[in-house]
């Protein structure tokens, strides 16, 4: 019993100290940004992100710009905990006039320390 609540205690304190990679819609003012974000304690390495469908923007190169970050082998070397990168995305308004996607699924792949 001694050994199985000592693991458990090793599994909890290494959940709790490892980095958290979270990407969501952020918004400012009427703009739509990607938020790329380490809710972790400790600093996440080489993450790489992918996205299912590729981003839709109605401004000008946007979607390309995330497209490329999301898509190629592009990496954050590193992403300390509680840092955050924000890439504009599209003006709300427009974007839900246009019905473009709703939801688009990332995957986001990293290093811990």
């Amino acid at each position: 019993i001694a050994l199985r609540q000592l693991r458990a205690h090793f599994e909890t304190a290494r959940a709790q100290s490892r980095p958290y990679v979270i990407v969501d819609f952020a918004f400012k003012s009427i703009l739509m940004q990607i938020e790329i974000k380490n809710i972790g304690a400790t600093a996440a390495n080489d993450v790489t992100l992918r996205v299912d469908p590729p981003f839709e923007s109605g401004l000008r190169d946007q979607a390309a710009t995330l497209n490329a970050i999301f898509t190629e082998p592009e990496k954050i070397s590193m992403l300390a905990p509680g840092r955050r990168v924000l890439y504009t995305f599209d003006r709300a308004p427009d974007y839900y006039k246009e019905q473009r996607p709703e939801r688009y699924t990332v995957t986001a792949s990293y290093t811990d320390m």
